[in-house]
């Protein structure tokens, strides 16, 4: 990630005046909901009220009234209202038309706002959200589990600081819904309070949080390496990234693709001894996880723009700025990695002898940190971070090997048995195969006379036109999440009026919203599966 300056778009007047009456209008009708009966949902009547009251049909055809319960248990003390917005309850054209993609597209420079990688060649990128708008996945079981809820942050949709250009990776099949905080999440907080784990390009410097290892092409997260080199050796920011720029094996728990640990063996030890006792946390870590950003496929760019990086710095002699990392930058991907291998480079040929100075040192523009984070330590770094100290020969065959540029980490063409390690992922096999607009809408409805019922789950599109949930009044009835990691092996019964056939989750998957809507507005769908009665409620 590399820090990004915010700019607002200037809108058309009338996609201006749509954004801020569709949010006013998300809160008015929310702020009306909260004190409705538990175990009620909305009838069509309620909502041909709020229509005609002027709040729009898209809004109030997609609002969600529910009682949910989490888990299957028997106990109803902790089922809860809940009141917010599917999917389609967000309209595509105010926040990701092509004037506010262009825009957003301009200030990454093409690159995706997470993991940097190049999508304007392509037109693969997209609008998404830093806080997600469609659904929020929570933790649960210790972070064992998540389980899906409406997203509080729903009034953000349509927020231009809140919206961001990234690649479908980074968005739909490992962010998604996901926004881990630290403590109480809004709005038990105001957003100010919030402590988001996820960092946010915009306002802050990611190259605090999360820096990258020119050895293997990976990210690591740089502010718990920060914190544990503070504790063991007392050194600070600028101290670390010296060392790990000059020495990448002092980057702990870094392994090749085979599995060999790249870290110094007496480093890693003080490292995991460290992290067993003080068990930190970390919002470089919590990124990394969160995004994926050392997912197989996107290692094997950085390695291939590695070897490009590395073949340019050969080639202008080691000892010169080479142009295409100076101005022109911007227009590249993989910036904040390059920061790191050219840095790690000048400085392996600095200590090798090269003529190159402080100031010709490789950099890239607009980067305070690369710029002003190059200040020496003690040449006897080995010795004071516990590695183990060369011999005069020793250091100097590694000399000629730098000079060479025989030395230099090896980044030529990954292997066959490198590639091998994508993994072949079937198409929809846990929550994050399956799409937010999908999970959003979706849900177990479980009323009072259906309490003894086991094996067996009515499944209703949350939308008015279900054709239970929807259309019908009901009596006391109670909600419960879809567990998109165990239930999608189940199978999906649907009855017409003429006949009844089966279905599975990755049909639906595969469905346009429109026809997942027609499905449940002129037909019966349940789940059948392990699913244990709710006797007791």
């Amino acid at each position: 990630m590399i820090s990004l300056k915010f700019s607002a778009v200037e809108l058309a007047p009338d996609t201006a005046v749509k954004q801020s009456a569709a949010q006013k209008q998300m809160v008015e009708v929310l702020d009306r909901l909260q004190s409705v009966p538990k175990y009620h949902t909305l009838t069509q009547n309620d909502r041909l009220l709020l229509k005609k009251e002027g709040y729009a049909p898209d809004l109030i055809d997609n609002l969600v009234v529910i009682t949910e319960r989490q888990g299957a248990v028997s106990s109803s003390h902790d089922d809860e209202i809940v009141v917010g917005f599917t999917y389609a309850a967000f309209d595509p054209a105010l926040y990701a038309n092509e004037q506010i993609k262009q825009h957003f597209e301009h200030v990454s420079s093409g690159c995706c706002y997470f993991c940097e990688s190049f999508l304007a060649s392509t037109g693969a990128g997209d609008m998404s959200h830093y806080r997600p708008v469609q659904l929020l996945e929570v933790d649960k079981d210790n972070g064992l589990n998540t389980t899906d809820q409406c997203s509080p942050y729903f009034a953000l949709a349509y927020e231009q600081e809140n919206l961001l250009f990234i690649c479908p990776e980074c968005d739909a099949k490992h962010k998604a819904g996901k926004f881990p905080v630290k403590g109480p999440r809004f709005p038990s907080v105001d957003l100010e309070e919030e402590q988001a784990m996820l960092i946010n390009p915009y306002h802050e410097q990611p190259r605090d949080y999360i820096r990258f290892n020119p050895l293997n092409g990976h990210a690591f997260a740089f502010d718990k390496v920060c914190a544990f080199y503070q504790a063991a050796q007392q050194l600070n920011k600028e101290e670390v990234a010296n060392l790990l720029w000059q020495q990448p094996t002092a980057i702990p728990s870094q392994r090749t693709v085979d599995d060999r640990l790249l870290t110094n063996q007496d480093i890693e030890t003080s490292y995991q001894a460290w992290l067993a006792q003080m068990q930190p946390e970390s919002r470089g870590e919590a990124t990394i996880t969160t995004l994926g950003l050392n997912r197989t496929a996107l290692v094997l760019a950085r390695m291939a723009t590695l070897k490009q990086c590395r073949a340019t710095f050969l080639e202008q002699g080691k000892d010169a700025v080479p142009p295409l990392f100076s101005e022109q930058v911007d227009t590249i991907e993989f910036r904040s990695l390059a920061i790191d291998a050219l840095s790690t480079w000048y400085w392996q040929h600095k200590q090798a002898g090269g003529q190159a100075t402080l100031d010709q040192q490789p950099r890239l523009s607009n980067d305070a940190d690369a710029e002003g984070s190059h200040k020496a330590i003690d040449e006897r770094v080995d010795e004071e971070t516990g590695g183990v100290q060369q011999t005069d020969d020793q250091a100097s065959n590694q000399q000629n090997r730098h000079a060479q540029g025989e030395d230099l980490p090896n980044v030529d063409k990954p292997s066959q048995e490198f590639t091998n390690l994508i993994p072949l992922e079937p198409k929809h096999g846990n929550s994050s195969t399956y799409p937010i607009w999908l999970r959003s809408c979706l849900a177990y409805l479980v009323i009072e006379s259906e309490l003894e019922q086991a094996n067996k789950r009515r499944l209703v599109c949350l939308s008015s036109q279900d054709r239970f949930y929807g259309q019908k009044a009901k009596g006391k009835c109670v909600f419960l999440p879809v567990d998109w990691n165990k239930d999608t092996g189940n199978v999906i019964k649907v009855r017409s009026h003429r006949n009844i056939w089966e279905a599975s989750f990755s049909e639906l998957a595969d469905s346009r919203p429109q026809e997942l809507v027609n499905l449940f507005a002129n037909n019966d769908v349940w789940v059948e599966g392990d699913y244990p009665a709710l006797v007791g409620h």
